[in-house]
């Protein structure tokens, strides 16, 4: 079902010796199908107000990027916005690939003009 619905990350699977990092997720994951339950009785109704609470409960984990520093300079940009790529098509109407682009242009037009107070993606971004 929640291919229907572009959604592609692991929200739960079997338990085992090897899953031991899974308890986190499903930890998060009880706590968010015990904080509310649907009010209507119609089950398309019923699936998009699912559908909407593992949206949110996926675009609230955080974004974490791996760098390589083994790789060039283009290696390591081509690989951090392959990263952001792929969480943006997990998670449809977020823009993490433009996000990302956009603090690494703020990043770099700080250290050319240091003073000059530059902002990434938002004036929120740290």
């Amino acid at each position: 079902m929640l291919e229907e619905y572009h959604i592609k990350r692991v929200l739960a699977s079997e338990g085992g010796r090897t899953s031991r990092g899974l308890m986190g997720i499903m930890k998060d994951y009880a706590t968010l199908i015990n904080e509310e339950r649907p009010s209507s009785k119609d089950f398309s109704e019923i699936e998009r107000f699912w559908i909407d609470r593992i949206r949110k409960f996926f675009n609230s984990k955080p974004f974490r990027l791996e760098a390589d520093e083994s790789l060039s300079i283009t290696a390591a940009v081509g690989n951090l916005l392959e990263q952001a790529k792929k969480r943006q098509k997990e998670n449809p109407g977020t823009m993490y690939e433009g996000t990302v682009l956009q603090q690494l242009v703020a990043a770099k037009l700080s250290i050319i003009m240091p003073e000059v107070e530059i902002n990434g993606a938002s004036v929120a971004d740290g």
